[in-house]
């Protein structure tokens, strides 16, 4: 209603374009339209996705055709991202905020005046007669409100950019910079926070109040396609300072809430339990604030832990870690007047950088596996394997009661070396789990996990992996409690972080893996485009050669250990490439060979479908043939009448039948079978909610019984929204929405032909020393 009746808006027909394009960046529902007389340009508000409302000047012949579905385009992405209902309530939080801080400092010396003379609320509030606590706290709130509005402005202009981008991606480049062109020069009124999400605001300097990008840094940024350019840049200064305040904030409301809590209900409890309540939750919640804000930042582009010793992305990080931690230790003191609290403060700031460089670590080029959930776990199992020996370590050399105080970061540096442990473990390649196929690879031993039930697998792995990491983390604490008890080191826990700053320096000089399956993507859509340069073989076939494990086969990250599918990826660009492969790795495809039938997915395993395409695959690349009946007749055998089934498979029933039809048409016995059945079972199951593997290999098997594509070219219309994914962060789905594409006979995007370039040119310059 505010907005309304500032703006005027009235209600008008939805145009046909609107429609078009709502079509087109995949919304739910369709934005109501409302028109205003103001010469301001277009704008969307509303709740959400579904409660949103689009907004257009009633004239809009300043605009081309082409500009106005430039400009559409650009504010239904807002729409389609959730920019509209999240800045909406963060506008109406911030409004609600401002009007209540005039009267803030004068209800605050109230409560002080009120505890000092005994008349009310003194068991409440904890609050401090001192001149300094009412003059430091008002003024803190207000450091709060303004930290919140350039938190808000500095989103804002992310998401424009964003927004830009992704009208970018449906190719309005030229038009959206023309109609940005046309919007500044004629300056549209500017109408202030109702209208954050507006196309174009009035010229302004740039500050951390400005709500969009400066207009030619808009213009810079379509004319060199930025978006695709993964930047090594931290955020700002005044990011680092409000991301400190905000954790001293969260952790004195969640101290305070514990503590009127208390009072109030008369909560009877240990010292221990009131003191974890207390004392650690929050720590623990403050920490965690640091490290999310830090880390999303740092992994929202793919880069490596060590990128961290390149002078123009460290310094500028160590110099926000100082800004964050000063800004705590100032609002601490602030807050609670004390200096313990600050050294707290500090504690909490530092532990939650090391846990966002934690997080750094794990930042990988690989594509998340959905059924990595259960990772998620780590953490919980990783503190109930470390706190009892911790516990009993802490009495045996101090003889005293754990203080929260001291315990908690004590207990945190330690989770943090252990996962440091884990990673520097899985880096190296002494430790690996492909969780889709059920394998762990640990310390050079190889099993399979096909037949354990999914609880019981999740956790065994877990523990596993989490064995050797705890041993190191355990000993390395009795080692910091040898030191600070009998040598009397003081600051002790000053002393851990300090030890773990410095394994950091060890660990910037780990090299991660080489993902062979993401470059064989990436080269892959790249060819299509006829863009592959002539030294890309002699860099291929060092990696190949390298690659390749001791058993002959391959794994598409030089683990040591041999599968089927890095055995195929490797095979099929070495064919492509002319690059010849020595009989090692033929005679580690016969090994896996069952002989009831079908091979395995790696020596000594189970025989399963997947593992038979590719074995096959790899047979026809290589040239061998030989009597291959046995493998038909398991493969027919493992048919139902509609679809098949294998007992050791863990991939999806509609992925096992098309590994079995792709096997069969290899085997050229397809033909004799009569696979109608299988067919209508495979076509009612292709829906639009297919993940892009399971779309391509659906693709395949139709094509391969002759099939309609009708249903596959309905799939790649309502996934178009793959296109306009960076390449970058999705690469295995991106690459199977082209495969798609390739087998419907429809071009592949030029943008992705252009990112799977620039990510092969960025891959083979951070590599190329290493298979030198």
């Amino acid at each position: 209603m505010l907005v309304e009746r500032r703006l005027h808006l009235k209600d008008m027909k939805t145009p046909g374009n609107v429609r078009k394009i709502s079509r087109l960046v995949s919304l739910a529902a369709t934005p109501k339209v409302k028109s205003t007389s103001l010469g301001i340009s277009p704008l969307v508000y509303g709740r959400g996705r579904r409660e949103s409302v689009l907004v257009l000047p009633e004239s809009m012949s300043l605009l081309t055709e082409k500009e106005q579905h430039a400009v559409i385009t650009h504010e239904l992405s807002h729409v389609y991202q959730g920019d509209v209902g999240f800045f909406t309530w963060l506008t109406i939080l911030l409004e609600g905020f401002k009007y209540w801080i005039p009267p803030f400092p004068l209800a605050y010396a109230e409560f002080v005046y009120s505890a000092h003379s005994g008349f009310s609320y003194p068991f409440v509030f904890e609050l401090s007669p001192d001149l300094e606590a009412v003059i430091l706290f008002p003024i803190l709130v207000l450091l709060l409100y303004f930290s919140l509005v350039f938190l808000k402005s500095s989103l804002s202009r992310t998401r424009e950019s964003i927004a830009d981008a992704y009208t970018i991606f449906h190719g309005c480049d030229t038009s959206l910079k023309s109609a940005l062109v046309k919007y500044a020069s004629i300056g549209t009124l500017e109408r202030g926070g109702i209208v954050n999400l507006c196309f174009h605001q009035g010229a302004k300097s740039r500050h951390g109040l400005s709500t969009h990008p400066p207009l030619q840094e808009r213009l810079n940024n379509i004319d060199e396609k930025t978006f695709l350019k993964a930047k090594n840049e931290n955020f700002s200064p005044v990011f680092a300072f409000c991301i400190g305040v905000m954790s001293v904030f969260l952790y004195y409301s969640i101290n305070h809430f514990f503590i009127n809590a208390n009072v109030l209900f008369q909560i009877t409890s240990t010292p221990e339990f009131e003191a974890f309540l207390k004392g650690v939750i929050p720590f623990v919640g403050a920490s965690s604030l640091v490290a999310i804000t830090y880390v999303f930042p740092i992994t929202r582009t793919p880069l490596h832990f060590c990128d961290l010793v390149r002078k123009d992305f460290f310094f500028p990080l160590a110099s926000n870690a100082a800004i964050t931690l000063s800004a705590a230790a100032i609002t601490s003191y602030g807050l609670f007047l004390d200096r313990e609290c600050v050294v707290i403060s500090i504690g909490f700031g530092a532990c939650g950088l090391l846990m966002s460089f934690a997080g750094f670590l794990n930042n990988r080029h690989n594509d998340f596996d959905s059924r990595d959930w259960y990772l998620l776990f780590a953490p919980f199992l990783m503190v109930a394997l470390v706190w009892p020996p911790m516990t009993i370590i802490h009495g045996f050399f101090f003889h005293t009661t754990i203080e929260p105080q001291s315990f908690v970061p004590s207990m945190l540096c330690v989770l943090i070396l252990g996962f440091f442990a884990l990673l520097s473990l899985v880096i190296r390649g002494n430790v690996d789990v492909y969780t889709e196929k059920r394998i762990l690879f640990f310390f050079k031993k190889t099993k399979e996990f096909v037949t354990v039930s999914n609880p019981l697998f999740y956790l065994l792995i877990l523990f596993i992996l989490l064995i050797v990491p705890t041993f190191v983390s355990i000993m390395f604490y009795i080692v910091f409690c040898m030191v600070k008890a009998f040598i009397a080191v003081p600051g002790g826990n000053l002393l851990l972080l300090s030890a773990l700053f410095v394994l950091l320096l060890y660990f910037t000089r780990i090299t991660m893996p080489f993902s062979f399956l993401r470059f064989s993507f990436l080269l892959e859509i790249a060819s299509s485009g006829n863009g592959i340069e002539d030294t890309y073989p002699q860099f291929i076939e060092k990696v190949i050669r390298r690659h390749q494990s001791l058993d002959g086969g391959f794994h598409h990250e030089a683990k040591g250990f041999s599968n089927q599918e890095g055995t195929f990826i490797h095979s099929k660009t070495a064919k492509f490439f002319e690059i010849s492969l020595n009989e090692r790795v033929l005679s580690w495809i016969l090994a896996t060979e069952r002989e009831e039938g079908g091979f395995s997915f790696i020596i000594d395993g189970h025989a399963q479908i997947e593992a038979l395409y590719y074995a096959v695959q790899s047979l026809s690349l290589l040239e061998e043939t030989k009597n291959m009946s046995r493998h038909t007749t398991w493969v027919l055998n493992s048919f139902n009448g509609s679809y098949f089934s294998f007992e050791y498979d863990t991939c999806s029933p509609l992925l096992q039948t098309c590994y079995a039809v792709e096997s069969l048409s290899l085997l050229g016995t397809l033909k004799i079978q009569n696979m109608d059945a299988c067919r209508q079972w495979i076509m009612a199951r292709f829906s639009l909610e297919l993940t892009p593997k399971e779309a391509f290999f659906a693709t395949r098997a139709l094509k391969a019984l002759n099939s309609d594509m009708k249903t596959a070219e309905e799939w790649l219309l309502g996934n178009k929204r793959l296109r306009t994914t960076r390449i970058d962060k999705n690469t295995q789905n991106v690459y199977y929405y082209s495969k798609v594409s390739y087998e419907l006979t429809k071009s592949i995007p030029t943008l992705i032909i252009e990112q799977a370039l620039e990510e092969l040119v960025k891959m083979r310059s951070e590599f190329q020393g290493k298979f030198i």
